[in-house]
């Protein structure tokens, strides 16, 4: 088993560089990580896939999503969320939708995400839009909960 300390020394060194817009240091550092024998955490993948979007490397995103599903990650919201980003930036809505509708716990964030998609693709018909917020707004599970502001003002070029 890998030591925990060494783990999130890395997973906070990949973090940042992501954060920090260095995206192909972020994915030579996992590489190495990996090279390293340690498994993916689902407090890595956002920060990896954020960096093979914003450099459009889809080879890496959809490596990432293999590995998700066979370490049994690909079922939590917060991998989920960020893997429909990734293919929503990468221009993939297709995939986005497939990992949204595969998804079995969906929560605010991985609503936002794939309407976030749609929305920057020009995807978002009134039509569809108002299909996707009702089936939101009725599910017992938010309790008619309200979409956060950020999907508002994401959506207002669109409508």
């Amino acid at each position: 088993m890998p030591n925990s300390s060494h783990l999130s020394r890395w997973i906070a060194i990949i973090s940042h560089c992501s954060r920090k817009g260095f995206y192909e240091e972020t994915l030579r550092l996992f590489r190495q990580m990996q090279n390293e024998g340690l498994p993916p955490s689902r407090f890595i993948f956002p920060s990896v896939l954020r960096s093979a979007s914003k450099i459009f490397d889809s080879r890496t995103g959809r490596s990432l999503h293999s590995s998700s599903i066979r370490s049994f990650l690909s079922s939590d919201p917060f991998i989920s969320s960020a893997l429909i980003e990734f293919y929503s930036k990468c221009g993939r809505i297709k995939n986005a939708r497939q990992v949204f509708d595969v998804t079995p716990e969906k929560d605010l964030v991985v609503w936002n995400s794939i309407v976030s998609g749609y929305a920057s693709h020009g995807l978002l018909e009134e039509e569809r839009l108002l299909l996707c917020f009702n089936k939101w707004w009725r599910s017992p599970k938010f309790g008619r909960a309200q979409p956060p502001l950020t999907v508002y003002y994401r959506l207002q070029p669109t409508c």
